[in-house]
């Protein structure tokens, strides 16, 4: 299932807090928001540093 912008505003109207997302592009519009903190997932941070760490 994927969520078009629209939608996101529709269901995060009246939201405030945190919110983590995968990095779907259709987030990234709530960055702009004061009453919105983005957190990242950690999941794709992670899978960076694994290939980094087989390096040393």
């Amino acid at each position: 299932m994927t969520i078009s912008k629209a939608e996101a505003v529709k269901l995060l109207k009246d939201y405030k807090g945190y919110l983590q997302t995968d990095g779907y592009p259709v987030y990234e519009q709530f960055e702009e928001r004061q009453d919105i903190i983005m957190v990242g997932c950690l999941t794709h941070a992670r899978r960076k540093f694994e290939p980094a760490y087989s390096l040393t």
